[in-house]
């Protein structure tokens, strides 16, 4: 029996490889200057439901701009955030690394409903590794992140939902 040899093997998984990485590409400083910065984001009880507020929230959209977060800040105004969107929908882990302020965070699903909280204290080691990490529960398309209790003081809990500011559905569902 006579193989096909090498060569169509490598070919074959170098395509396949590169269809992977494009699946998988960086957003271009190009790109990422087009995209949103702020949005004003509804907590409602359900899309199409009343505000029971809204937050004004800052956009982090790419890597660079999640992995910064909300890193350095000394003060975060009571009706602020930030909202951090993926592409995908994954299991999340967040971190305090020179976060200074105490932080909730709301795992979000593809339809903006929240399904975890956690208050996350401000990590204050030099070394990233001995922060604590305050993983999702379950898979998670976004997460937002408020001020120390500002849910639970909103009256905002596990089953209500972050959405754009008509309150009618996900602030990504409109495309970014």
């Amino acid at each position: 029996m006579k193989t096909m040899g090498i060569l169509p093997f490598k070919l074959t998984a170098l395509t396949v490889v590169s269809l992977l990485m494009a699946g998988c590409a960086q957003v271009t400083p190009a790109q990422a200057s087009e995209l949103p910065t702020q949005a004003n984001l509804c907590l409602a009880s359900a899309p199409g439901a009343d505000a029971v507020a809204m937050i004004d929230s800052e956009l982090a959209l790419t890597d660079e701009t999640r992995a910064r977060g909300l890193m350095h800040r000394q003060h975060l105004a009571p009706d602020a955030g930030m909202l951090f969107y993926y592409p995908n929908t994954h299991y999340r882990s967040f971190w305090m690394f020179n976060t200074l302020i105490p932080l909730d965070i709301a795992y979000l699903s593809d339809e903006g409903e929240i399904t975890q909280i956690i208050t996350m204290e401000p990590c204050l080691h030099d070394n990233p590794g001995r922060c604590q990490s305050y993983p999702s529960d379950r898979r998670a398309r976004a997460a937002l992140e408020l001020n120390a209790g500002a849910f639970e003081q909103l009256g905002v809990s596990i089953g209500d939902y972050v959405l754009e500011q008509s309150c009618r559905q996900a602030p990504w569902a409109t495309g970014w």
